[in-house]
């Protein structure tokens, strides 16, 4: 469990499906994210998948956490971080939210959070994000978090049916804000 100022980040769990089902379902939300719009026993079968421990150690070891309001267990959004070279200490991260909460700086300090912990625990050097060129809204927040733009590519994945383009933005452990 990680504690921000306002915010919690802990592993999902079963009870987390009602809160997660709006915007698992939302066809807007999930239009970037590679997955598709969920119901309710997809979303189930999603936490029981994603309910495993994360090893540092571990290559393709794959780390998924909701983030909640200090006052309120009700999950609306979520952080995510896999090893993508252990070797190099190089993890890539994600996340999502719930659109009832966003603009309010909540996915900011949620993925701080979770790049803290994962410097200080973990000993993570280097994190990288993948981010379709069409999501203003995550772009935005990498580069909010004092992400880089390191690469763009153009058509470089067959995405839900269609060719998009991709851009990489990393940050450093000594470059993060905390």
């Amino acid at each position: 469990m990680i504690r921000t100022e306002r915010l919690v980040i802990r592993p999902l769990v079963l009870s987390d499906t009602d809160a997660l089902l709006p915007y698992h379902s939302d066809p807007e939300v999930v239009r970037y994210i590679p997955w598709t719009v969920r119901d309710r026993v997809e979303v189930m079968a999603y936490i029981k998948r994603v309910a495993t421990a994360f090893d540092p150690t571990t290559q393709g070891s794959y780390l998924m956490m909701g983030f909640t309001r200090s006052d309120d267990d009700t999950v609306i959004g979520q952080v995510n971080a896999g090893m993508e070279s252990v070797s190099d200490n190089h993890a890539s991260i994600g996340w999502v939210i719930n659109p009832e909460y966003s603009g309010q700086g909540f996915t900011t300090e949620a993925v701080r959070g979770l790049l803290a912990y994962l410097i200080e625990e973990c000993g993570i050097r280097r994190f990288t994000a993948k981010i379709d060129q069409r999501n203003d809204g995550s772009i935005e927040l990498a580069k909010r978090l004092g992400m880089r733009l390191e690469a763009t590519y153009v058509e470089d994945e067959l995405f839900k049916g269609e060719w998009v383009s991709t851009c990489l933005y990393a940050i450093l452990d000594r470059e993060v804000q905390r």
